[in-house]
């Protein structure tokens, strides 16, 4: 993998656990949240990488990591829906703002 890659990816689960702190998550959550961080761009490489690397990751018995990899680029919350796993949901949200909050930080740091 490619080092920005390993870098953006580092960078994006630190953002996304002190997320996960700040609100009280149980450790479970948090090792779930630093897990969908750091592998979220798996496959950054492929075509519609978040399907490939959510697919790479249930292959190897990662299930749960895998659904919010699958999610990183698209979040879809129906509010209506009172089956909608709110703990799975704000991971999936988690790791989108650190996504877009490193996105526009380094973005900001190279302009300077």
């Amino acid at each position: 993998m490619d080092t920005k890659i390993i870098k953006h990816s580092r960078q994006v689960a630190s953002v996304a656990v002190y997320l996960a702190s700040v609100i009280n998550m149980s450790e479970k959550e948090k090792g779930l949240v630093l897990a969908a961080g750091l592998f979220h761009d798996l496959a950054r490489k492929e075509p519609e990488h978040d399907k490939a690397g959510a697919a790479i990751l249930e292959e190897l018995g990662f299930s749960e990591v895998a659904k919010i990899v699958i999610n990183h680029m698209d979040i879809k919350l129906d509010e209506n829906d009172d089956k909608v796993d709110t703990s799975k949901a704000m991971v999936e949200v988690f790791i989108a703002a650190s996504h877009l909050f490193v996105s526009i930080f380094l973005k900001s740091m190279h302009q300077k």
